[in-house]
């Protein structure tokens, strides 16, 4: 009799066992399933922003075909640039050359002189330098819908942050125009989502230095259109000043080891990239014989 009690019981805990496993393997089927359907998701949504986002940027983007706004003081000095004569400009260059080379490219020799709002274009070619803003203008949507999801890893909040920056009629009218502000958005979203994503990395991997490298440049960049890029690199000062209190805490890190590898790294190209785009530009139109903007 106690053989049968012993079998008895072996078999019900076995059975308990399987139960058990079977249990666990459906939540594991469970769990793995939900991520797929969210990574899908998640991908719809970024292709549905990326082609909404395009669609609403270069919507009648000739259109007017006259100076609108503040296009009279950034297409001027475009023009000024191609044509390489001197002048004197209070914001940084990176904007108006990045405004000038696109003109260049489509056959915009700067003879137009911007005089003021309203003045037609007649059969100057002028969509190019329109084009390059609304190109730069497009990333908004997309990396704000990114940026809120590396913050929550929510669906929904990364969705609703999407749709609001892409039914922003202002951001959107900016986009369209000779401006310097959609060039200096693009920036700004590029560094403040490459932040994000490399604080999300493992340190010292190889896409924690790829996305450190372009945080860096980004932020050089936006310093290089506007001063107010400034700004953004105190974001990102003080995000930094947080991690490494965070890391100095952590007596499982070897602190010598950590500091100089880690924010060095961070602020040399934020550094590095505006001196030289500040440099660059006045000593090759001097050595080249003309003299552009300072």
């Amino acid at each position: 009799m106690s053989g049968i009690t012993d079998n008895t019981s072996e078999l019900l805990s076995n059975k308990k066992h399987r139960k058990g496993r079977l249990k666990e393997e459906t939540k594991l089927k469970e769990y793995f399933r939900d991520i797929n359907n969210t990574r899908l998701w998640y991908y719809c949504l970024l292709a549905a922003f990326v082609v909404a986002s395009l669609a609403t940027r270069l919507y009648k983007l000739e259109e007017p075909t006259h100076i609108a706004w503040d296009e009279t003081h950034f297409g001027k000095h475009a023009s000024w640039y191609i044509q390489g004569s001197f002048f004197f400009d209070v914001h940084p260059p990176l904007g108006k050359m990045l405004i000038a080379f696109a003109g260049y490219l489509s056959g915009y020799n700067g003879s137009f002189e911007f005089k003021e709002p309203g003045v037609s274009y007649e059969d100057h070619p002028y969509y190019g330098m329109r084009l390059l803003c609304a190109l730069c203008g497009f990333w908004v949507v997309p990396l704000g819908y990114l940026c809120v999801w590396e913050l929550t890893y929510s669906l929904t909040a990364a969705t609703i942050s999407g749709l609001l920056i892409l039914c922003d009629t202002g951001t959107l009218t900016l986009s369209q125009y000779i401006l310097l502000d959609p060039i200096l958005l693009c920036f700004i979203m590029w560094a403040t989502y490459s932040t994000f994503k490399f604080c999300n990395c493992e340190m010292f991997e190889l896409d924690w230095w790829v996305w450190m490298a372009i945080a860096g440049f980004s932020l050089g960049c936006a310093f290089s259109v506007k001063w107010v890029g400034l700004f953004v690199i105190a974001l990102v000062g003080l995000r930094t000043i947080r991690d490494l209190w965070d890391l100095l805490g952590d007596l499982r890190n070897t602190k010598v080891c950590l500091l100089p590898l880690n924010q060095p790294t961070l602020f040399q190209p934020s550094v590095c990239v505006p001196t030289i785009q500040r440099i660059v530009p006045p000593v090759k139109s001097i050595v080249g014989g003309n003299v552009g903007g300072l």
